[in-house]
Parts: C-alpha cells; sequence; structure tokens
C-alpha cells in the first residue's frame, strides 16, 4: 500500500487536508489499520478534525472563487472572474461540476442541483445534447459527436445524478454511438463515421477516438450498473493497448479540474493522454492488480516519486500534494483480484507511422 508522507496534512488547503483524512486515513483506520500510529484514545481527533474541516471548506478559494461565478440559472460560464471561457456554458457547468464532486460535495447542495437541472433543461428529447456547430464540426457537416453528450455528463455523473431518467436517456444515446470494436467514433459526418487524427486513433480500431472514447469510458465508469457492461469494459481494453509513459502528462486532468490549466477544446479535450487517468479508469473499472498491463503502468508512476515521497507535476509545483493525494487514493483501491477478464495485449503502436522511404 502506497504510504503518504505525514507532511502532507501541513498544507494549507483545508479542503486537501480534508480529503486526505477521510479518503486515506479515516479509511485506513476503519478496516483496522493504524497508519498515524495513534493511540485508541486519540483516534476520535481524526473524527473531530474532519467535522471541524467540513465546516470551513465552504470557504476553501477553490470552491468560494468558483461558487462566486454560478449563474442564476445554475451554469457557469466562467471559470475565472472577467475571464470568459471558450467553452459552451453546458460543457463548461460540467466541467465545474466534475470539479466540486472531486473536492467532496454531493448532490445534497444546492448549487449543485441547479446547475445539474439547468443541464438537464438543455438536453433534447432522446438523450443528447445540441451538437454545437463551431467551425470543424460545420466545415465537415457532422451529424452527431459523442462529446457533445458525453461531456455534459461528466458533471451529472460525478454529482451522482446517474440513475435520473434523464441521465439513462443520455447513457442510452451514447451506447447507441459506440461502434463493434468497442471504441467510439470521432463521429458522423457526411454519411459516414469521420476522421480520426492520429493523435487522437485509438489502437486496433479503425474509427476508434481516443478523446470521445475516454470521456464516454468516464462516463460509464460513474455508473454503478452500466460500467459492469462487458461491452463497455472492452473499450478501457482498447486504451490499455497503448498505455501512456509521459512524465509531463503525469496529472495535467487533475491541474485542469481544479483550475491550474485551462479548461478548452471540443475535439481535443482529452488530447492529452494522462497516465494517471487511465489508472483511476483501471481501479474504477476493477481491473485488478494481475494484469500485466496495469503492473506496467503503475510501476511507470511509481518511478516518478521523488526522494521526499511526493509526485511532482510539471509546471505546477503546488499542485504536487494534490497529485501525491490523489495517486495513492486510487493505487490504494485497484482490486488485488477482480472478474476482469483482458482481451487485447499491449503491443507498439504509432498515431503517425512512419511511411517507407522509396530510397
Amino acid at each position: 500500500m502506497n504510504q503518504l508522507p505525514l507532511t502532507i496534512l501541513a498544507h494549507p488547503s483545508q479542503l486537501l487536508r480534508l480529503l486526505i483524512l477521510k479518503d486515506v486515513y479515516h479509511h485506513r483506520i476503519s478496516i483496522g489499520e493504524n497508519p498515524l500510529h495513534l493511540k485508541n484514545s486519540e483516534k476520535s481527533f481524526i473524527q473531530n478534525d474532519i467535522a471541524e474541516l467540513e465546516k470551513a471548506r465552504y470557504d476553501d478559494p477553490l470552491v468560494d472563487n468558483i461558487l462566486k461565478l454560478q449563474k442564476e440559472d445554475g451554469s457557469w460560464h466562467n471559470f475565472k472572474e472577467n475571464e470568459p471561457s471558450a467553452l459552451s456554458p453546458e460543457i463548461a457547468t460540467s466541467v465545474v461540476l466534475l470539479r466540486l464532486a472531486f473536492l467532496g460535495f454531493s448532490q445534497q447542495e444546492t448549487f449543485i442541483q441547479k446547475a445539474v437541472q439547468y443541464l438537464f433543461d438543455k438536453q433534447e428529447k432522446d438523450g443528447q445534447w445540441a451538437l454545437i456547430k463551431h467551425d470543424e464540426v460545420a466545415k465537415d457537416n457532422y451529424t452527431w459527436v459523442p462529446l457533445q453528450t458525453a461531456l455534459p455528463l461528466l458533471g451529472i455523473a460525478a454529482a451522482g445524478f446517474t440513475e435520473e431518467p434523464q441521465a439513462e436517456l443520455a447513457y442510452e444515446w451514447l451506447l447507441d454511438k459506440m461502434i463493434p470494436d468497442g471504441a467510439w467514433p470521432t463521429g458522423w459526418a457526411s454519411g459516414k463515421y469521420a476522421r480520426v487524427a492520429g493523435y487522437r486513433k485509438v489502437p486496433h480500431s479503425q474509427w476508434g477516438c481516443r478523446s470521445n472514447t475516454t470521456a464516454c469510458l468516464i462516463v460509464f465508469s460513474l455508473h454503478k450498473r452500466k460500467k459492469q457492461n462487458p461491452v463497455i469494459k472492452k473499450a478501457l481494453d482498447k486504451l490499455l493497448i497503448k498505455v501512456p509513459r509521459n512524465a509531463s502528462a503525469l496529472g495535467f486532468d487533475l491541474a485542469r479540474l481544479l483550475g491550474y490549466e485551462e479548461s478548452k477544446g471540443f475535439f481535443t479535450f482529452f488530447k492529452t493522454y494522462d497516465p494517471l487517468t487511465i489508472l483511476w479508469l483501471c481501479q474504477q473499472y476493477e481491473v485488478d492488480k494481475e494484469d500485466q498491463r496495469l503492473n506496467n503502468l503503475m510501476q511507470f508512476i511509481m518511478n516518478q516519486r521523488n526522494e521526499y515521497g511526493y509526485w511532482p507535476i510539471q509546471n505546477h509545483p503546488n499542485l504536487g500534494k494534490w497529485l501525491t493525494y490523489f495517486i495513492c487514493k486510487t493505487s490504494n483501491n485497484i482490486k488485488e483480484k477482480s472478474r476482469w477478464q483482458s482481451q487485447e495485449f499491449e503491443t507498439p503502436f504509432q498515431t503517425y507511422p512512419k511511411g517507407m522511404k522509396r530510397f
């Protein structure tokens, strides 16, 4: 089990200290471990600390600053004051819901309920959200793109509303767009599957798009019943064919989630291939530790830890402790044994294959 350095509890963020106490230390004490070497009489102190931090978490800048930007209808149009977002209000609202869910806020909160209702109000009768006709979509005459529904549904699912009838309808719409080989395509354009740019190509799939497939996998992983569907797990198998080993990308999605990287793009929303996102998906879908591809991924991530017990995050040194918390939480929840049956093997793969030279 990965240990957190005790100095991490000295972090100034009350939210981070709360998450560490709840998700790591309190959890381990509840299963009979004693990571802080506490006496029995001292273990109640953790619960007292959690109660105090629960009250103070609304004042943390990560929460307070974003809640001030919520519109009257429940939506978000930007992440920072006087800085309009490049995303549509539907996707921007979903991104904020993802952040709030990660920080431990539940569906009981009024501001979350308002945001989810805003997204449901924008949903169409067949379960999809409207495809925004920006330049690339209009140029290639797209009829649908899985991301148009997966991105708004991400926030709804993270907030815990997966079994609402409107959410279930969106899940069915996405499942209908999955291609037979187990991935999701870029979309449907001019009466056929759209071209897949090389950097987004899914290995062993003619039309599979990694950005669309990643978004859909995250959405389905948040639904307790639907993530057990073998068809969905087949999509994760496709991503694991080529496990990312890019140290500079480790923690990128976390940095974006917390507002340190800009949230932008549509087709390119999951352009960066973050190894931690893949590890989290393995944990969500209960891939067991005997899977060699998961072993390789975990070994790569563990090798990035520095001599002080932390994982650094490129360009954002202040996020190292957040990254360390999330890696430890995720890796410690990987199943020792599960029913995962792998159908694919990790193989060499080039997103842009080099052609043979004539001379």
